[in-house]
């Protein structure tokens, strides 16, 4: 009879059926829109296909068109499947992306379930998709395709079906990918683009290099092949921001690796606005050639001169090299000294040339940092305390001194008195004060930014004052007291010893005592002690009269026929009454009357 067509088993037998056939072998059932295959052996999970000529009547031989049904069949659970292998492939898109691309082949049956995972971990990126590659064979290819950054590790294709069963194979992936893509500018129209090889080297044999404008995705060039570590990117434009691309040449993918440039011209000249604050400057610097996104940098540190009234300094910042990629700069100086003038200089360059500009400007005022310096007690008296002081450091100064706040109170009171500024010295004088009491005194500079750090001293004011007139010591209480002994002596000198001379007095009901009848110029020690507790002394000396004995000893000697040379003993130390300044010599003949020469002699010697 006439050739029906033909049953291909999963295993590739072929079995032909025809319109006289009237049982086959394995079964058939013929009628206008059937055929069935029956097996009375055990069956085969696997794709059936039968194929059907469009004419009624054929041989084996013909080559007429057919149609084709491919049919599943599933047996206890369906076929054993197994994968074989996976595959892996990179390719470079013409966006300039890179896609990787793994292929699993398994046999043995339909999948219904295949699952990626890399490194345990589920792979959600990219997509997959499944392909039926040979119906009779039953391989199917099984594809996963990730877009973008690419991820190294252990890729496992497991596949599944309703037997149960499953199989699954793993592929390691790595990326010997560039490190250290660095991109400079030559000049306006050219890059040059350096990077390190990856750390799994051994098997590149080069890379490729591409570059797009950062706004697209479309490579501007054709992939440039270099077996350097170098390459130069020419016929670029000002203004324009390129991504570069460099992807290694190997038998494993590689990511891609990129960095972005954007072409600038020549910085030109810049304006620099300044706001003053008392330590430093905010610089605004405004290029008058930007192009947006570019790099720019400050070239160098930022340097200074200070105009100061006191000294002048050199200094600079600790900005060096920043990058910005906006216009204007925004730049701050810090830790300048107040009130000073400084000319700033900043230098602005970028891969095509430099720039330098300077602003003079000055910082504000601030309170002085520093106390006046030397605060000391230059005089008291009973009621009564002058200090001084020599100004604020120049450098601390921090404006023009318009004056001094001086604050003081009894010490262990707490009662704060102030004066405020209301001196423009060097010194002061505290009146009204109590007598034999401690004060703490502090003194502080003022400018026109405010006062500035005090200074502290502690001084007492006096529990009595002595006053000399001639031989006569007056003692002066601060007030009355009960009981108050007053003792003096002489101290040591070249005439008297000390220890010796020693008087005392006791004063009741009053504030002043005479101490009389005492040698000329002659330092006394005065001791008061108050109600047998508290002493003080003071150390004075009498005043200067004129000596009270002529010299000692005045010998003459003859030196030759017209001179003689006189020679005498100092006056005796106790009617020295000051100290001997010189002598008066006198002299005249005696036989003709003629009145006294004098002559003026520093020693105890004189030649005439």
């Amino acid at each position: 009879g006439s050739h029906r067509g033909d049953w291909y088993f999963p295993n590739g037998t072929r079995l032909p059926f025809s319109t006289d056939s009237p049982t086959p072998a394995v079964g058939e059932s013929r009628g206008d829109q059937r055929v069935d295959l029956r097996r009375r052996t055990q069956g085969t999970s696997g794709i059936y296909r039968c194929d059907i000529p469009t004419n009624e009547v054929h041989d084996d031989s013909d080559s007429s068109v057919r149609d084709t049904v491919y049919v599943g069949l599933y047996l206890n659970g369906g076929g054993d499947i197994t994968v074989t292998e996976i595959k892996t492939n990179l390719e470079i898109m013409h966006s300039c992306i890179s896609q990787l691309i793994l292929t699993c082949i398994s046999t043995g049956g339909p999948a219904t379930t295949v699952t990626w995972t890399r490194d345990s971990t589920t792979v959600t990126q990219g997509t997959t998709e499944t392909v039926l590659n040979d119906p009779v064979t039953a391989q199917y290819t099984h594809t996963l395709t990730v877009t973008g950054t690419l991820v190294g590790g252990n890729y496992t294709c497991t596949v599944s079906n309703n037997k149960p069963s499953s199989n699954s194979s793993s592929i390691i992936v790595s990326f010997p990918s560039p490190t250290n893509l660095m991109l400079e500018q030559n000049n306006e129209t050219s890059i040059n683009a350096s990077w390190s090889p990856p750390p799994q080297s051994a098997n590149i044999t080069g890379y490729r290099v591409f570059w797009t404008q950062c706004t697209s995705s479309d490579c501007i060039n054709q992939p440039v092949f270099t077996s350097s570590t170098v390459e130069t990117l020419t016929g670029l434009m000002v203004g324009q921001c390129y991504s570069v691309y460099v992807v290694s040449v190997s038998d494993l993918p590689s990511n891609i690796t990129t960095r972005n440039i954007t072409l600038v011209t020549n910085p030109g000249s810049f304006n620099i606005d300044v706001a003053s604050t008392s330590h430093g400057f905010s610089l605004m610097i405004n290029l008058s050639n930007y192009v947006e996104n570019g790099i720019y940098r400050i070239m160098s540190n930022v340097t200074w001169l200070r105009f100061l009234h006191c000294n002048n300094g050199l200094g600079s910042s600790n900005i060096t090299d920043q990058t910005y990629d906006v216009n204007p700069m925004n730049l701050s100086i810090t830790g300048l000294v107040p009130n000073s003038k400084y000319n700033v200089t900043v230098v602005v360059g970028n891969a095509v040339g430099r720039k330098t500009e300077s602003v003079l400007n000055e910082t504000r005022a601030a309170a002085p940092s520093a106390p006046p310096q030397d605060i000391v007690a230059v005089n008291q008296t009973l009621f009564t305390i002058t200090i001084s002081w020599k100004p604020v450091d120049c450098a601390h100064q921090n404006g023009n001194i318009r004056g001094y706040k001086i604050k003081y109170w009894e010490r262990g009171s707490g009662n704060e008195t102030k004066l405020d500024g209301n001196t423009t010295g060097t010194s002061y004088t505290l009146t009204g004060l109590q007598s034999s009491t401690t004060y703490v005194i502090q003194v502080a500079a003022k400018n026109d930014a405010g006062v500035g750090v005090f200074g502290n001293l502690n001084a007492s004011t006096l529990p009595f004052e002595v006053s000399v007139a001639s031989t006569t010591i007056g003692v002066t209480l601060g007030q009355v007291e009960n009981d108050v002994l007053i003792t003096w002596n002489r101290t040591s000198s070249q005439c008297v010893d000390n220890g010796k001379s020693f008087k005392t007095h006791h004063l009741s009901n009053s504030t002043m005592y005479m101490i009389p009848a005492l040698e000329e110029y002659t330092e006394y020690n005065i001791t008061v002690c108050i109600n047998n507790s508290t002493c003080a002394f003071s150390i004075v000396t009498t005043n200067q009269d004129a000596p009270s004995a002529a010299p000692e000893k005045i010998k003459l000697k003859e030196k030759s026929s017209a001179s003689i040379t006189i020679m005498w003993s100092p006056v005796p130390c106790d009617h020295r009454n000051g100290n001997i300044t010189g002598y008066v010599v006198m002299f005249r003949k005696l036989d003709n009357g003629i009145s006294l020469k004098h002559r003026r002699a520093e020693e105890a010697q004189w030649s005439t």
